[in-house]
């Protein structure tokens, strides 16, 4: 088979494979968090359903510099999976998705301390990320989990369901479709500074 017939029958199957980014992107801009980046549009963007925590828990966190868990992540969900509630109130961990968590201050500071390791480092799209090995932390087996410095002080956190919740546990290939997002990250001075 020819070089140039066989890159296409490769492309061909990339747009066919579930979890892998096709031609068809949207842009999401956070301008209170600096960032934009592409993702397919089979996915909308939403937001998690808030988890009520005591105040003294609240509070402690705050103080920790890292915040509400949460509070400002972005949840791409596959429009397919958006059934009985809204993309913007989605369960944590009832669906599958891809977060997309800015982190700034001190928490950013506390990720790069503990997970910013040589054997994480890998680049993607002239970015320098850490590819951990799993979610929570970087021994964990059912997420992908990628830390992508922007800044001294700010951090992209990404982390994906590795598998479909169905009984097969179909692999999302979301790690494709996270590499794509970071490929395509751009940074801009946040205005919530």
């Amino acid at each position: 088979m020819a070089p140039s017939v066989r890159r296409l029958v490769m492309v061909m199957l990339l747009m066919l494979t579930p979890g892998v980014v096709g031609a068809a992107d949207r842009v999401f801009r956070s301008d209170r968090d600096g960032i934009e980046f592409r993702y397919p549009d089979r996915f909308v963007p939403g937001r998690y359903k808030r988890q009520p925590l005591d105040p003294e828990t609240l509070k402690q966190l705050q103080e920790s510099g890292v915040g509400e868990p949460y509070a400002n992540a972005i949840a791409l969900i596959e429009s397919a999976r958006v059934r009985g509630f809204a993309a913007t109130d989605i369960p944590i961990g009832q669906v599958p998705t891809i977060t997309v968590n800015p982190h700034t201050g001190s928490f950013a500071s506390f990720l790069n301390g503990q997970f910013g390791k040589k054997e994480f480092e890998t680049a993607i799209g002239g970015r320098r990320v850490f590819r951990l090995t799993g979610f929570p932390g970087p021994y964990g087996d059912t997420a992908f989990s990628y830390l992508v410095p922007i800044a001294d002080d700010r951090m992209v956190e990404l982390f994906a369901h590795r598998a479909y919740l169905d009984q097969a546990k179909t692999p999302t290939h979301y790690d494709q479709v996270i590499e794509h997002i970071i490929s395509t990250l751009a940074v801009f001075a946040p205005s919530r500074q």
